[in-house]
């Protein structure tokens, strides 16, 4: 029996990774020939996009996203038990898809809103362990706004802003994730008695303003796909290169394209809530090259999962990098997504 379950592991683990890599190595601009080159800038009030692209496009697997499989009732994110435990959580895949899950993706309920600690691809009819840290410092209860829980989550658009993100996912600093959701609110004058991050990417307003700029910047990006295929994209505020994410096909990029640009926008109106004009500086793609390179001077290191996939993170002096790996596959094979955020 237990041969039986590695054997079909394997072949999970050998499809998802044949598909994402059979791409060419030709004309990379990036670490480990990856086929990619950093677009021409796209300026959108103190925000800057470049388009990743993709000389190939590898053979896509269907995949699902968190988003979509909850709506579907395809996936169900829990507490590990009826106690909890802070820093995991249980998503169980009931669907016909792997879904892949981006670090920094915020799901709320529970006995407190959290965001995923690192990427996770759970195969279908699996339930696996994943990392999490707290976005919700003064709640540990199964009722969220005088509702019960019972101890499930919902998933929310975007990914939590940069820092909030780097603190969890590449610092491992709970202290340090809550201080920054402190700042984020505070940037957009918002509160919650529970100290939650939904204070403000739950508010109307903020939700009005970001809509808005992901428009503005969707309609740039959208001039940048019609002239060679978008597999990533990166984006600088205040002339500040902030993240630079790709995946190795189109069909991937297209499922987390929308939670990319919304990331983008929040970054940008945090910076504006703290004084930031609203004019960008002028950034070449060469900055987002050079960024990519001084993070990959750094040593890697391995964290397994108990997903399908493996991460590998390095740390240069501007940023830090993670890579989303399949297990069994080749160390030589290209990651399924490569991401760089900005310390």
């Amino acid at each position: 029996m237990q041969a039986n379950v590695l054997s079909r592991a394997k072949r999970f683990s050998v499809q998802l990774w044949l598909a994402f890599t059979l791409a060419s190595s030709a004309g990379a601009t990036a670490p480990e020939a990856a086929p990619v080159r950093i677009g021409a800038p796209l300026v959108v009030e103190n925000l800057t996009i470049f388009p990743v692209h993709g000389e190939h496009e590898a053979q896509p697997l269907t995949l699902t996203t968190l988003e979509a499989a909850l709506a579907k009732g395809d996936a169900v994110v829990s507490e590990l038990s009826d106690g909890g435990e802070v820093n995991r959580l249980h998503i169980r895949n009931k669907g016909k898809r792997p879904i892949y899950v981006l670090a920094g993706t915020v799901v709320k309920g529970g006995k407190q809103d959290r965001q995923i600690g690192q990427d996770f691809v759970i195969e279908q009819g699996k339930k696996v362990a994943v990392d999490a840290f707290c976005v919700e410092q003064g709640r540990w209860t199964a009722q969220r706004e005088g509702q019960a829980t019972g101890g499930k989550f919902s998933a929310t658009k975007g990914l939590a802003q940069s820092a909030v993100r780097r603190a969890a996912q590449y610092e491992r600093n709970q202290g340090k994730v809550w201080s920054k959701v402190s700042e984020v609110n505070a940037a957009h004058k918002k509160d919650a008695p529970s100290g939650t991050l939904m204070a403000t990417l739950d508010d109307k307003d903020v939700a009005k303003r970001r809509a808005a700029l992901v428009g503005a910047i969707d309609t740039a990006l959208r001039t940048a796909e019609t002239q060679s295929p978008v597999v990533g994209l990166g984006y600088a505020v205040d002339g500040q290169v902030r993240n630079v994410r790709w995946f190795q096909s189109q069909s991937a990029f297209a499922l987390f394209r929308t939670t990319l640009l919304e990331s983008a926008a929040l970054d940008a109106l945090t910076a504006q809530g703290r004084g930031s004009r609203r004019t960008a500086p002028k950034v070449e793609a060469a900055a987002v090259d050079a960024f990519i390179r001084d993070v990959e001077t750094g040593a890697a290191e391995t964290r397994e999962t108990e997903a399908q996939n493996r991460n590998e993170y390095r740390e240069g002096k501007a940023g830090f990098g993670s890579k989303t790996r399949m297990k069994f596959a080749p160390p030589s094979a290209a990651p399924i997504s490569s991401d760089y955020t900005a310390k």
